[in-house]
């Protein structure tokens, strides 16, 4: 798909004609085009001021000349992702596997992530690599799912083994003196179904864990099928994993019929 223009009434003085944007006129007094970016077109290398003038979709992205970097819309305004160092592009490397073993030839890369299905990243032994070694990672084709990054055994991400990442966005990690360090992340949910509500059903259950996975507390409700096969609230004892945040369990007095609901 070809880049669209569109154009409108305008004073402002023409752009550098040496920049790669068509329909830029240098009349000063004429109709100047705005260049509307394609999606398929990544990225469209613009200065600050033709970056401004664009008319993006959510997720879209440039490079922006004047800053050298990469910069996506999310929506409301421009998002810088990173910064790629004098006058060298970072290289995107399209990913579409669930799973991938990390090298040392990716120091420097962001990993577009196109697979619509949740992801595991492994990455290799801290000690294999130089300090300083740094990769992204990218995902904007779905918002379902989420990814893991793993670290190697016996190495760590801000002392987990591995780091969760949900729905949409741009992370971006270091090899640091001893662990890994998370330099930026963008966008992406902090928990899976970040704002909606799970409900699950159980039947002849006195116990239950749920691991659900969403880094924090939830708010948990429990409604027990009475005689009448009517389910009605009921305090219960839940005991929720403090340490990970991951999971809770459910304790009823008795075998019964009831279900769960947690946001």
């Amino acid at each position: 798909m070809p880049i669209e223009t569109r154009s409108i009434s305008s004073d402002r003085s023409s752009f550098d004609p040496e920049d790669n944007v068509q329909g830029i006129t240098n009349n000063v007094s004429s109709e100047n085009n705005i260049v509307s970016s394609s999606s398929e077109v990544r990225p469209d290398e613009v200065t600050t001021e033709q970056r401004d003038l664009l008319n993006p979709k959510k997720g879209e992205s440039v490079f922006n000349k004047d800053s050298n970097t990469k910069e996506y819309w999310n929506g409301i305004s421009w998002v810088s992702l990173f910064h790629n160092g004098e006058n060298e592009q970072t290289q995107h490397i399209d990913i579409s596997n669930q799973f991938l073993d990390l090298t040392s030839d990716f120091d420097g890369k962001t990993l577009n992530m196109t697979s619509e299905e949740s992801f595991n990243i492994n990455l290799p032994s801290i000690n294999s690599l130089p300090i300083g070694f740094s990769f992204s990672i990218s995902r904007f084709n779905s918002q379902d799912g989420f990814g893991d990054v793993n670290a190697f055994h016996g190495d760590d991400i801000r002392g987990k083994d591995s780091h969760r990442i949900f729905g949409n966005g741009f992370l971006s990690l270091s090899r640091g003196s001893s662990s890994w360090i998370i330099d930026s992340k963008t966008s992406f949910d902090t928990s899976f179904m970040e704002g909606k509500t799970k409900e699950l059903f159980f039947e002849n259950k006195d116990e239950v864990t749920i691991n659900h996975n969403m880094g924090f507390i939830p708010i948990v409700q429990v409604w027990v099928k009475d005689d009448f096969g009517l389910y009605m609230e009921s305090n219960v004892d839940i005991t929720h994993d403090w340490e990970t945040k991951d999971s809770f369990t459910v304790f009823l007095s008795e075998t019964k019929d009831f279900r769960i609901i947690y946001n």
